[in-house]
């Protein structure tokens, strides 16, 4: 039997008696051995496994074979890649990245970079300097609190300190003060010494006193009598009060009585007397 008469023996066969028929090599059937037999080898740089030729399944699809639900046959080595290929596409790069916004730099950062640059454009001043002025600017907010402070407490003239005095029945006492001046307090005598910032004042609630006083401009001397008030200018007086009677008598110098209800003021020279009352 030639060659061509079994070639065409062997297409005529099934598939399971072509494969036994005939023994050879690991149970080749004969029309394999036949392929291998006159197999044409495979052009220069061509991988034997990529000859379509001699790749796998040629004899198959040569032999009448087809897929099932019909259709064309795979093209011999579809689906694979060489061992080039798939390496070239593992070292092929993925895409590339978008480059992400650069963040500005924050006010700490701008500080660092710039700080001697700054300290040349604007240069701090000497600490002796600063602290002058530091002391100037609180010296023009204390200083006029101070002095507005100063004339509301002149305008008000508040007493700081009050003495109070009275004698029993028969007791007479003698009475030095602070400025030098001297009270003589009669028996039965209440009255009040009240030192203010710019005055000295004495208030008689009952009895009588005498009084020698030493005369100060800048702190004037006055005695509130109830319905009189006397007013001293350097001298020797007396002042009694009983009820809602009071009676002034000057013995030497010049004092200066105001009647309770009167903003006029009436001097008295020495020897003369002076009755007031309520009304």
């Amino acid at each position: 039997m030639t060659r061509r008469t079994r070639r065409a023996a062997g297409r005529c066969l099934p598939p399971a008696r072509a494969r036994a028929a005939g023994p050879g090599p690991a149970g080749a059937s004969a029309i394999e051995r036949d392929h291998r037999a006159h197999a044409v080898p495979a052009p220069a740089g061509v991988h034997p496994a990529q000859d379509p030729r001699t790749a796998p399944g040629r004899g198959r699809a040569a032999d009448g074979y087809r897929p099932e639900g019909g259709g064309t046959p795979p093209a011999p080595g579809h689906g694979r890649l060489p061992p080039a290929g798939r390496a070239a596409m593992r070292r092929t790069p993925g895409p590339p990245t978008r480059p992400q916004p650069s963040q500005p730099p924050s006010t700490d950062e701008l500080l660092d970079q710039h700080r001697d640059a700054l300290k040349e454009r604007f240069p701090l001043p000497d600490p002796k300097t600063l602290q002058r002025r530091r002391g100037g600017r609180a010296a023009k907010v204390v200083l006029p609190a101070l002095a507005l402070m100063a004339g509301a407490l002149l305008l008000v003239d508040p007493a700081w300190q009050v003495q109070d005095h009275r004698t029993a029945a028969g007791e007479r006492r003698a009475l030095e003060l602070a400025d030098g001046s001297h009270l003589l307090l009669d028996a039965g005598t209440h009255l009040q010494v009240r030192r203010h910032l710019r005055s000295r004042q004495v208030v008689l609630i009952q009895g009588r006193a005498r009084f020698q006083v030493q005369h100060l401009a800048w702190r004037r001397f006055e005695v509130d009598a109830g319905p009189v008030r006397v007013r001293n200018y350097g001298t020797v007086f007396d002042v009694d009060r009983q009820g809602d009677l009071s009676e002034v008598t000057l013995w030497r110098g010049e004092v200066g009585v105001r009647a309770e209800g009167s903003d006029a003021e009436q001097r008295l020279e020495p020897g003369q007397r002076l009755l007031a009352q309520p009304g």
